[in-house]
């Protein structure tokens, strides 16, 4: 597979490298920060980038702004060593204005700044309020906005698109055994909390609990105390519910990886290994070797919910 790192500095000024070196990029349905490390053959560039493309095939994997950048000269090589972010990741360095926000679409929230190489899905449905707390980043926004539409969890697509439900585009790969590397299968129980208490709009406690049935199934006992939230004044025990399937996210978790890369994305679907499902994390890595890609299901309450 052919590997190109289009390079553009501060000048608008592009260069396109071809001999990689060695990367990895990792895409998660539940953190929209795609992440690029790359190492490429490359004169001592005079001007180090500020934003980067990668293509597999010709195929656009991942763009993004430059977090840092070096020239080396290593074993008699000249290199180019960069980490980049998807650009998707400004929604979590900017902030909406505290307060009450009406009528609230996802058109709204992402134009609230002018983001740069972010695209949304269309969807015309709009919900009465988000409350927005200080030093709330426009993400968390997004997220509630979307448990209100449909209790669902924004993800982003390599692409750069925010989505709130299953994209048009969705994709369906299926893997012969013989081109699969490994299968692993895992789970996540960091997060998860076994029960929510609130406080009621007055600040007295025990009118909203609720218990995690998966928690006290796997015997975790982690107990949390919240004032009231008035992002859900309309049901309050929205509120716990949304902090507890967040908690449960990732709970369990199964990877196939295998040679090459087929174009999927974040919440394509696999069949592979007696399994299917959305995808909800792609990993790709490279090197002179070649091209691996390790794909990994979710079951919890946002990715392939099971009951």
């Amino acid at each position: 597979m052919n590997i190109a790192l289009i390079c553009t500095d501060s000048s608008g000024s592009s260069t396109t490298l071809s001999e990689c070196v060695r990367f990895s990029l990792v895409c998660e349905r539940y953190v929209p920060d795609a992440r690029l490390d790359l190492t490429v053959r490359a004169g001592q560039l005079a001007n180090l980038p500020v934003d980067t493309v990668l293509q597999i095939d010709g195929r656009q994997a991942f763009r993004g702004w430059v977090l840092s950048a070096q020239n080396i000269r290593e074993n008699g090589m000249d290199l180019l060593r960069l980490h980049a972010r998807g650009y998707p990741a400004l929604l979590l360095r900017n902030q909406l204005t505290p307060g009450v926000h009406y009528d609230v679409t996802l058109q709204s929230l992402l134009e609230a700044y002018p983001l740069p190489h972010i695209s949304y899905q269309d969807v015309p449905e709009t919900i009465n309020y988000v409350y927005v707390k200080e030093h709330t980043a426009l993400w968390d926004a997004v997220i509630a906005y979307n448990y209100k539409r449909s209790r669902g969890y924004p993800f982003v697509r390599m692409t750069g698109m925010v989505c709130v439900r299953t994209p048009d585009d969705q994709r369906s790969i299926s893997l012969d055994e013989k081109h699969i590397l490994s299968v692993r299968s895992g789970c996540d129980h960091s997060g998860m909390i076994s029960r929510i208490e609130m406080a009621d709009i007055d600040g007295t406690y025990g009118t909203f609990v609720l218990d995690n049935p998966e928690a006290l199934r796997r015997g975790i006992i982690s107990v949390r105390q919240m004032p009231f939230d008035r992002q859900f004044l309309h049901d309050p025990t929205d509120s716990l519910r949304l902090r507890i399937a967040c908690g449960n996210r990732r709970m369990r978790s199964r990877t196939v990886r295998y040679l090459g890369w087929c174009g999927e994305d974040v919440c394509d679907t696999l069949s592979a290994d007696g399994i299917s499902g959305e995808i909800g994390r792609v990993v790709i890595t490279g090197d002179a070797k070649g091209i691996a890609t390790a794909d990994t299901l979710y079951f919890d309450d946002f990715c392939n919910r099971e009951g």
